[in-house]
């Protein structure tokens, strides 16, 4: 495999043997972070690492650069794909119970409309005509909660 060094030895470009593009790679952080340059020529690879490897230490200086998926960009997905993959074999209050059972869907108890209301960000769209009971059943929880 031929193998170029960038950046004082912090940046490889290389070309894997069934590939026609190279790659780069870099130690970062504590981890190593690969992509394709989807370059032919070596030279305009060089150039796609270096603006790629100095944007990843601009993310790593701001904090920005994470090793790990949040809770929350794991939650967004299991919603995004849970009511495909049980498309007619549950109910959509089946399926909207587990909405409610993630702690970064509820925003100002439950106050949470389609993007068409305006002074509310985010939706459960099967709900969002559901709102209002919603608020009432955010305040008979409040209240109970009072008087236990």
């Amino acid at each position: 495999m031929i193998t170029h060094e960038l950046m004082g030895g912090k940046l490889h470009v290389y070309k894997r043997e069934n590939s026609r593009y190279w790659q780069c790679s870099t130690f970062l952080n504590g981890k190593n972070r690969r992509v394709s340059t989807k370059e032919e020529s070596l030279a305009h690879a060089k150039q796609f690492a270096e603006d790629w490897y100095l944007e990843l230490r601009g993310k790593s200086r701001a904090g920005l650069l994470t090793n790990e998926k949040t809770f929350e960009q794991a939650a967004d997905q299991f919603l995004k794909e849970y009511e495909v993959i049980t498309e007619g074999q549950r109910s959509p209050k089946w399926v909207s119970g587990y909405r409610d059972r993630l702690p970064h869907q509820r925003r100002d108890d439950r106050e949470v409309l389609c993007g068409s209301h305006q002074e509310h960000a985010g939706c459960f769209s099967d709900q969002c005509d559901a709102v209002e009971s919603a608020k009432g059943e955010a305040e008979d929880r409040a209240a109970l909660a009072g008087n236990l």
